[in-house]
C-alpha cells in the first residue's frame, strides 16, 4: 500500500471519509480491504464494538478439539437445557473435528435439524 494511502496523507482517490450521524453504526469487512478511522479530534469519547465471525475451519490445531464441547467451553450451565441444534452452533470453530461436531440440516419445509 503506497504510504500516502496507509497514512491518510494522500489518498489517491481510493479512500473516503463517511458521513455518520450520532447513533449511526458502520461495519468493516474484515481483510477484504483496508480500513482505518480519522484521528479522533472531539472532546467526548468514541465507542468502538469488534465482533469478529469465525467459521468452523478457522481453527485447524492446537487445544481447539479439548475446548470445542460447548459444556467446556461456555459452561454445563449455559448449554445444560439447549437442544441439539442450539448446542451445535456453540462449539468452538475447528476443523480437525473428525465428524464429532453435530452438523445442521435444513429440511424442505424449513425445520433445522442435526445431521
Amino acid at each position: 500500500m503506497p504510504d500516502g494511502v496507509r497514512t491518510g496523507d494522500a489518498d489517491l482517490g481510493v479512500t473516503m471519509q463517511p458521513v455518520v450521524e450520532a447513533g449511526d453504526v458502520m461495519f468493516f469487512m474484515d481483510s477484504a480491504q483496508a480500513h482505518d478511522a480519522w484521528p479522533w479530534k472531539l472532546d467526548t469519547g468514541r465507542r468502538s464494538i469488534l465482533f469478529k465471525y469465525a467459521s468452523r475451519t478457522s481453527s485447524r490445531s492446537g487445544p481447539s478439539k479439548e475446548v470445542a464441547p460447548p459444556e467446556t467451553y461456555w459452561d454445563r450451565d449455559t448449554v445444560a437445557d439447549m437442544t441439539p441444534e442450539q448446542r451445535a452452533v456453540m462449539f468452538v470453530p475447528y476443523s480437525n473435528h473428525l465428524g464429532e461436531v453435530p452438523l445442521l440440516d435444513v429440511t424442505p419445509d424449513g425445520k433445522v435439524t442435526t445431521g
